[in-house]
């Protein structure tokens, strides 16, 4: 009588460490089905997509790419994870045992399913981001203007505007870093002309 167990598939050759590794380089989290370990090929994608998408949103918002620096993190702590996890697999003689078939199965659907959600961040999520931080950044300009534009009328009411370059000591040093320069001209008669352009490259006139 042949029972079950006696035609379960069995590895004739443990996975190589190195392939493995290699694959979750390429595809991160498949060389954890290459070892056999597949729901964690799965939690390894899931991760990864959150640290990406996390990395963009803080990047576009603070304005600054260190955020997307989360993934390469993510990856790291990944590959030392796949170490732990394949000493453990290999210590049970890496059973219960995937099929080829089963392993090529999941890796190819990561290939796809990775190439979808590549396609959504760079089609929809990545441009709206930028547009969001290009919002946020022109409203923080016109923001500075309006102080500024004050600043001037206060002096100028005072007698004490003077043409030359702009007083930013009302400003606080996160908007002074936005200002690339800044001149105010004095005239006698009229408002206070105002030539402002930012880190950006946006160049205001006013009035």
């Amino acid at each position: 009588m042949t029972f079950p167990e006696d035609a379960a598939v069995r590895p004739t050759a443990p996975p190589n460490v190195l392939v493995g590794l290699i694959l979750n380089l390429l595809l991160p989290g498949a060389g954890f089905t290459y070892v056999g370990a597949w729901a964690w090929h799965l939690r390894w994608i899931a991760i990864m997509v959150v640290l990406t998408v996390l990395g963009l949103i803080v990047s576009a918002m603070l304005g600054v790419a260190v955020p997307v620096l989360l993934p390469v993190l993510g990856l790291a702590a990944m590959i030392t994870h796949y170490g732990r996890v394949y000493a453990a697999r290999r210590v049970v003689d890496f059973q219960p045992h995937l099929s080829d078939g089963v392993k090529i199965g999941m890796i190819v659907g990561h290939v796809v399913v990775g190439f979808f959600v590549t396609g959504i961040l760079g089609a929809v999520l990545i441009p709206n981001l930028l547009n969001a931080r290009q919002r946020a950044v022109k409203s923080q300009e016109q923001s500075i203007i309006r102080q500024l534009q004050t600043r001037a009328l206060v002096q100028q009411a005072g007698g004490t505007l003077m043409t030359g370059p702009c007083d930013l000591t009302a400003l606080p040093e996160s908007s002074r870093a936005l200002i690339a320069s800044c001149t105010v001209t004095a005239p006698a008669d009229s408002k206070p002309e105002l030539d402002v352009t930012f880190t950006s490259g946006r160049r205001v006139q006013l009035p």
